[in-house]
């Protein structure tokens, strides 16, 4: 009951002798920028706060900038009160006074925990504007009770409640701009504090100024003008210095956490990445601009059968030779991988794969390049290809091969008209030596004459082994004359040279060859290449053996359909 009558007794009535009040706009102006000020303050150390992982450490640096909030509401509500000049001496009860900070204090505790979440609720936005607005507001008016003097101190009640819905109102939009600019593009994150410094400050002032509209000071003139609180330069100063301090010390202890914790977590991944480093299976060098080395990894010392404090002192073209920075190139698509030929000390060369990547720190370039050995995995790929492309007895490439060279040369021949020769053997008898010798001097004797035949080509022509004693040569830009020499003298080398058995026994053999010889102009097809050295091939065992006959005499002789 008696604290009902005591807030009636404070709604103004319109009755009594009003005292008016005096502002000084400069006063005003600064207390506005002291509030924006302070509350940029507690925004930016919300948005630290949010960083940190620790609870405690978290909650402790989001109780600092409850405090410069807090601060920011008093120092700004009492600089705000020492711009009013008025004709009654007013002095400020000190106990009130300090205990005025407190609901400011604790209410943006509470605001400033939720702020430093990346995502908030809109019920919690709207609970948290609230907090704030209740907290100016009980700041601001247990201020107001604070104040002795001989007048009583009434409020219009539509004004006291409108100062309080702009707090909510301006607290709420400046939460939705901290949220919606660090969320948004990191061009705009760094506007987020000055947006919620700026708005909340504004909030402050404008909760405070609307609710000193509605304040009347009923009594009786004490002097015949109005004047400014005692020593108001005295004052302000004590009020700034002691709010600029609390603020720095806030800041500072936030930001103090802050480097703490970055340097904790930032010796934890260097420590990290030092880990993965030395223990990856790759080898890790960085490189400077001229080549330089300047750390490499364990791998790196296996790698290249050197300590690393050998390494260092080195360049690195000392075991890349044809080492480049490649800068233009790295500097548009970051990273470049390629193959190249390492060397060690010892002059052994390794087939590498290297990832390259730039780092520019302060103009200076360094390199980070990352080496793999790939040397049995080519030899491998090697074996690999070689099995799938040869012949496994006699080490001539096998059919599949074939047909893709005779494909790759008769359109090259097409296209530039120069000649394409093939020849097509067939070992004589073959079955016989089977037979009489066995399979496995067979195999020695198919191997034997792939043997000799390779020795007399040229590294372009291309010797197949099609089938059972069967082989093909391709010779690409070969005139038929050139073709036909060649031929007689691989049918002269088989025929000459008899072939010694692992038995001890000699053994003669000899080939038959069909030669086909195409410029190209006609539209044959290549697989008519291949039939047309065929059939001379079969003319050549019709007519002996052991001999070469030439497709086109065959066509002169009328043989030309013969099949084989």
């Amino acid at each position: 009951m008696d604290l009902t009558n005591n807030l009636v007794e404070h709604i103004y009535q319109g009755s009594g002798n009003l005292i008016e009040l005096d502002y000084s706009p400069v006063w005003v102006l600064f207390s506005v920028l002291l509030a924006i000020s302070g509350t940029f303050v507690a925004t930016a150390i919300a948005g630290i706060s949010g960083q940190l992982h620790h609870p405690i450490t978290r909650w402790t640096v989001q109780f600092t900038g409850a405090l410069a909030f807090g601060a920011s509401v008093w120092g700004m509500h009492f600089v705000g009160m020492l711009a009013v000049s008025m004709p009654v001496q007013v002095t400020y009860d000190p106990i009130t006074t300090l205990i005025s900070v407190l609901p400011a204090t604790l209410a943006a505790w509470v605001a400033i925990h939720w702020l430093a979440l990346e995502q908030t609720s809109w019920s919690k936005q709207l609970v948290t504007a609230g907090f704030i607005a209740v907290g100016i507001g009980t700041m601001h008016y247990t201020g107001m009770y604070a104040m002795r003097m001989d007048a009583e101190l009434q409020f219009e009640p539509q004004l006291f409640i409108l100062s309080l819905l702009i707090a909510y109102l301006l607290s709420l939009i400046s939460i939705q701009l901290v949220h919606t600019l660090r969320n948004g593009a990191n061009n705009y994150k760094h506007l987020g504090n000055l947006a919620g410094g700026v708005g909340f400050g504004l909030s402050i002032a404008a909760m405070h100024y609307v609710a000193m509209l509605s304040t009347r000071v009923v009594g009786v003139a004490a002097l015949d003008i109005a004047i400014p609180p005692t020593d108001r330069g005295h004052l302000i100063s004590l009020i700034t210095l002691g709010l600029l301090a609390a603020l720095g010390i806030s800041y500072a202890g936030s930001l103090a956490t802050r480097l703490r914790i970055n340097n904790r977590e930032l010796t934890l991944r260097r420590e990290q990445l030092k880990q993965i480093i030395q223990h990856s299976m790759n080898s890790v060098f960085t490189i400077g601009e001229d080549g330089q080395i300047e750390t490499v990894n364990a791998q790196s010392e296996h790698l290249f059968r050197e300590p690393n404090t050998s390494m260092c002192t080195k360049n690195i073209r000392e075991y890349i030779p044809d080492w480049h920075p490649d800068i233009e190139e790295l500097e548009l698509t970051g990273v470049h991988d390629r193959e190249c030929i390492g060397r060690r000390s010892d002059g052994q060369e390794l087939q590498l794969l290297l990832r390259k990547s730039m780092l520019n720190i302060e103009g200076k370039k360094l390199f980070i390049i990352f080496l793999m050995d790939i040397s049995e995995y080519k030899e491998t790929e090697k074996e690999l290809y070689h099995q799938a492309t040869h012949d496994a007895l006699t080490g001539a490439f096998n059919r599949r091969h074939m047909e893709s060279v005779i494909i790759s040369e008769y359109q090259r021949c097409r296209r530039h008209h120069n000649g394409l020769s093939v020849m097509m053997f067939d070992i004589d008898h073959f079955k016989r030596v089977n037979d009489t010798y066995g399979h496995d001097i067979g195999d020695q004797v198919l191997s034997e004459v792939a043997n000799r035949l390779q020795q007399l080509i040229r590294a372009s022509d291309t010797l197949c082994r099609t089938g059972g004693e069967e082989f093909l040569l391709i010779l690409p830009e070969t005139n038929n004359p050139a073709a036909l020499v060649l031929a007689e003298r691989l049918r002269a080398r088989i025929a000459n040279e008899p072939f010694h058995l692992d038995s001890g026994h000699k053994l003669n053999v000899t080939i038959s060859i069909g030669v086909y010889t195409t410029l190209g102009e006609s539209s044959e097809g290549y697989q008519e290449v291949i039939q047309r050295a065929d059939r001379a091939m079969y003319a050549a065992k019709t007519n002996g053996r052991d001999r070469v006959e030439n497709y086109t005499n065959l066509l002169t002789r009328g043989l030309g359909a013969v099949k084989s």
